[in-house]
């Protein structure tokens, strides 16, 4: 862990980056060379807060949690080791089980039913989550997927959570970036692995490309598939195509895969997938009976593939282990976590996978 309570560059940086845990005070600043040094060597005038404040240090991933002062960021560091066992041989500290801060119930309307309506997730893990357990780790950055350490019925895990708020929960190179190190950080420390899925896949585009989109996902499912703590992995409404992989799909082997009824899968949104899959049919449609035509034929082609992209359809095929209720998530999941430990410690030692 590290604490950033002034400026902080050079060594100072470099040791704060192999922290699993870096909180920042407001007024400090953390870097590889100061404005001095970067005005001597390339001509740039900037100031501390320009170059290693809170909003450059958050966006590059380079911090986890920014607070208003020093007593602040040392009540932090204990929060986060709250979590930890006192080293990476012993299970994680359990504490005495607090009932969520919104009712499981709420669960059933909070997520709306159209695809595109946005919400936010952390509205969801407040009826799953004990109440004030929650951790945000590197809120802002990735901000498509949340990452925060907190406890269901009093034992500690990590969550990983498609954010529909920013960039529709699209992952980019960053979010992406962000997950892997997180799964490392639980994976080390013997915390299970919470997944909740909204993702409509990843982000695509000349940016993405050249930001590493592909490196950064490649990544993170190596990650996922060399993790030993349990994983469960939950649908919420849309996963789609590498977002679902990246976020703990089926190809990763989690423990338990669930889906609530508003789950849709696929490899692909339905509107775009029924233009790509069938551009040549509706091209013929639309020379031979015009635009009505076309507009006729991609309906019923994304009727049907949207029937195809229901949790029903998965379970028949033996896809997801189970749909359930949303309300009845933070209890499955609780009850998944300890069928997966079994009754071994609860301890990923290395080499030995499930």
């Amino acid at each position: 862990m590290a604490a950033v309570l002034g400026p902080s560059y050079g060594d100072a940086a470099l040791h704060a980056a192999t922290a699993h845990f870096v909180v920042m005070v407001r007024s400090a600043a953390v870097g590889l060379s100061g404005p001095t040094v970067v005005e001597s060597a390339v001509g740039e005038r900037v100031t501390d807060e320009e170059l290693g404040g809170p909003e450059p240090a958050q966006a590059a991933g380079t911090v986890h949690l920014v607070v208003d002062n020093e007593e602040t960021a040392i009540r932090f560091l204990a929060v986060f080791l709250s979590y930890l066992p006192l080293n990476a041989s012993q299970p994680a500290p359990l504490s005495p089980s607090v009932p969520p801060a919104r009712s499981t119930s709420d669960l059933n309307k909070l997520v709306p039913t159209h695809p595109r309506q946005s919400y936010d997730m952390f509205d969801v893990l407040e009826g799953v989550a004990d109440e004030g357990s929650l951790l945000p780790w590197q809120p802002e950055s990735g901000r498509s997927v949340i990452t925060a350490l907190g406890r269901i019925e009093g034992a500690p895990l990590g969550i990983v959570a498609s954010q529909p708020q920013h960039g529709a929960g699209a992952l980019d190179p960053r979010a992406l970036a962000k997950a892997t190190a997180f799964v490392d950080l639980c994976d080390t420390f013997n915390l299970p692995l919470l997944f909740l899925q909204d993702v409509p896949g990843l982000l695509i585009g000349r940016q993405a490309e050249r930001d590493g989109i592909v490196r950064a996902y490649e990544r993170l499912v190596a990650r996922l598939a060399r993790a030993r703590v349990p994983r469960i992995t939950v649908i919420v409404r849309k996963a789609y195509g590498g977002g679902h992989y990246a976020l703990g799909g089926r190809p990763t082997k989690p423990d338990l895969l669930l889906a609530w009824p508003s789950a849709e899968m696929g490899f692909m949104a339905p509107e775009t997938g029924v233009r790509t899959v069938n551009r040549r049919r509706l091209e013929q449609a639309e020379r031979e009976g015009g635009e009505e035509a076309r507009r006729k034929l991609e309906m019923q082609l994304t009727r049907a593939w949207q029937d195809e992209s229901e949790p029903w359809e998965a379970a028949a095929h033996l896809y997801v282990d189970d749909i359930i209720e949303p309300a009845e998530t933070r209890r499955v999941v609780a009850a998944g976590i300890r069928f997966a430990w079994g009754s071994r410690p609860r301890v990923a030692r290395p080499g030995v996978r499930r």
